[in-house]
């Protein structure tokens, strides 16, 4: 879905000097980066024409002075200047994204999942083939886990979708690839049912997010164990549309989709510090594709816990805007300064 990072070195320059100015001006307050691909985006015209693209760029206290040549740029320099040789790598304007969600996508980050949790936390496995491929392979994948899992300790299982994601059929707003491509959109009969997963993992809670529960599996992709806890742990049925209680004020939004929210507020629920680092460590991944701001809903408590603890001070390589939360159909907006 996304080219691999060693197939292009870009560097974000909102990243570093927009979205955490205030810390970073502090610390260099000149710096020309030279020798490089500037590309300024300056085309006003609605095309793919990308505008100037310069060798060498000037920064002073967080903002871009000028961009030009190697010699004209290089000769600003005084004697407290940093100078950063970018060797032939390309220089782009922060990405502000107007509706993203980074952190669903820190749930799912396999790298940040396997650095940061281990089989003594959380059994977490992954399946990213394609959907033919990982529903052969998930009864194997769960009978091991079930293996090196204590009694009622919880079992991640993450499907992806393809190593890229690129089998997810109905994602983005039901913009998936099932729309040009209905192959991938995985038959009823191939589904795991919760009936399975209880038969297979009676005595631990298990979440297999991804395709599996894409297409109304019974349970959201939850064994009974896993429901049991998610009520346990969030039982207003205004947030959680598992939890019994009053019909007329359980949400019927996306939002309140336990995909949403069963990773940071019931799996995670007693390891809040490592919630936070790959959270963290999911943010750096967004920054490292040029994300420097998003608008959004924050919608688990836990994740507006961490937007409020960590970005206002930041801690986080991404400034945020518009944030609110909830999940009916108002919002509470979460200031920043």
């Amino acid at each position: 879905m996304l080219m691999k990072r060693n197939s292009i070195l870009v560097l974000s320059v909102f990243v570093y000097f927009l979205a955490v100015s205030g810390s970073h001006a502090q610390q260099v307050s000149d710096m020309i980066l030279h020798n490089g691909k500037i590309i300024t985006v300056d085309d006003h015209s609605f095309s793919s024409e990308l505008g100037t693209i310069a060798q060498a760029m000037h920064v002073q206290n967080g903002k871009i002075l000028h961009i030009g040549g190697n010699q004209q740029i290089r000769a600003m320099a005084g004697p407290s200047t940093k100078v950063i040789d970018l060797k032939g790598r390309t220089v782009i304007p922060g990405f502000i994204l107007t509706h993203e969600h980074p952190y669903d996508w820190g749930s799912v980050d396999i790298n940040a999942l396997k650095k940061y949790l281990t089989d003594d936390e959380v059994i977490v496995r992954v399946l990213d083939q394609g959907p033919q491929e990982d529903t052969k392979a998930f009864p194997g994948v769960l009978k091991d886990a079930v293996a090196k899992a204590k009694p009622g300790q919880w079992i991640y299982i993450v499907i992806t979708s393809g190593k890229n994601f690129e089998f997810q059929s109905m994602s983005n707003g039901g913009m998936g690839r099932a729309l040009v491509d209905p192959s991938v959109t995985v038959q009823r009969s191939l589904q795991i049912t919760k009936e399975q997963l209880d038969e297979w993992a009676p005595n631990n809670p298990v979440y297999a997010g991804g395709w599996l529960s894409e297409d109304g599996l019974s349970g959201d992709g939850l064994n009974q164990r896993a429901i049991d806890e998610a009520v346990k742990a969030m039982p207003d049925p205004a947030m959680n549309p598992l939890a019994p209680g009053d019909q007329s004020i359980r949400s019927s939004s996306p939002a309140a989709s336990p995909r949403r929210w069963i990773f940071s507020e019931v799996i995670m629920k007693d390891n809040y510090p490592d919630l936070v680092n790959i959270m963290k460590s999911s943010m750096d991944w967004w920054a490292g594709y040029g994300m420097t701001a998003f608008a959004s809903n924050a919608i688990p408590p836990r994740i507006c816990e961490f937007i409020v603890n960590w970005m206002p001070a930041m801690k986080c390589p991404c400034a945020t805007c518009g944030l609110g939360t909830g999940t009916r159909s108002t919002s509470t907006p979460i200031p920043f300064s």
